[in-house]
């Protein structure tokens, strides 16, 4: 047994308690719902480009320091982005909803159902793939307003967009 069939079984038994009778999962992935990922970011660069600043004006001698902050700015906007703004979910298609399941921070599946979207209700609005098609940004405009997921996936994502896509268009 892959680790993607026992990651696949771990989240259609925590699915499980939040289907309705007969109905079916589609497709399974991974990722977090919020903003996008490039405004975690905006912080770090802000922060190099000042540090850059301050070392040119001051003129004195290149320290560790001067080479630690870029790092720890950048590494600590995306982490502040991950665990405060963002919300870890699995997101599971069925043949009649979208369930976001949240997420623990191990990556485990957790019991808590984020949102249930009928697709009916949902339009399909943009699918923008990473660079190796496991990766990218799905929008989609829900009945409480506007659904941004940054998926990812231990498995190719295609079947996923594509059964939200034919389903919200």
């Amino acid at each position: 047994m892959s680790r993607e069939d026992v990651w696949r079984g771990r989240v259609d038994s925590a699915a499980e308690p939040h289907l309705e009778s007969g109905e079916k999962i589609q497709a399974v992935a991974g990722g977090v719902m919020g903003p996008p990922k490039w405004i975690a970011f905006l912080p770090g660069v802000a922060i190099v480009f000042l540090s850059t600043v301050v070392r040119e004006l001051n003129g004195g001698p290149r320290t560790l320091w001067y080479v630690l902050l870029p790092g720890l700015a950048m590494g600590g906007s995306y982490a502040l982005w991950q665990y405060v703004m963002g919300k870890p979910v699995h997101a599971v298609v069925t043949d009649r909803r979208l369930l976001l399941l949240r997420a623990r921070m191990s990556g485990r599946p957790g019991d808590r159902l984020v949102g249930a979207y009928p697709r009916s209700g949902l339009r399909f609005v943009s699918w923008h793939p990473g660079w190796f098609g496991q990766s990218g940004r799905l929008v989609l405009d829900g009945p409480g307003g506007r659904i941004g997921l940054d998926l990812f996936g231990r498995v190719p994502l295609d079947r996923l967009v594509s059964a939200l896509r034919t389903s919200a268009s």
